[in-house]
């Protein structure tokens, strides 16, 4: 996966995704659809590394006990929906982000990994109660 995401991050063509915005999606091939949906993928990405320092100050307020479990889980759906209410004002206002290649890593390999410590620790927890 991490290596196709690199992939799709070194073919990105910022003229090609906004000539595609431009464009009915009736009139796209099935190939040309499934590109603008990766397109779209790298955007809100790229909105996601943008703003990397409000997710780290969000878990630290859950780490300090500043925000409950609810609040926590809560948060992160509605910073997630905002990002993507985000990305589509971006795409229909044909301003599109150049992707930097960091937010690779943000979202997949850190991210993968402490939810692998979670899960692990939610389980040891859950398999001694």
């Amino acid at each position: 996966m991490e290596k196709k995401r690199h992939y799709e991050f070194l073919n990105y063509e910022k003229k090609r995704h906004y000539e595609f915005l431009n464009q009915d999606l009736c009139n796209l091939s099935d190939e040309l659809k499934s590109r603008l949906r990766t397109y779209s993928g790298i955007l809100i990405d790229q909105v996601n590394w943008e703003i990397r320092d409000q997710y780290l100050k969000f878990l630290k307020d859950f780490i300090e006990k500043k925000i409950d479990g609810f609040s926590f889980r809560f948060g992160f759906l509605e910073r997630y929906k905002s990002i993507e209410k985000v990305a589509n004002v971006l795409k229909l206002n044909r301003v599109l982000l150049s992707p930097n290649e960091n937010f690779l890593d943000f979202g997949d390999v850190e991210f993968r990994a402490s939810m692998e410590k979670i899960y692990f620790q939610m389980k040891n927890l859950l398999k001694n109660h």
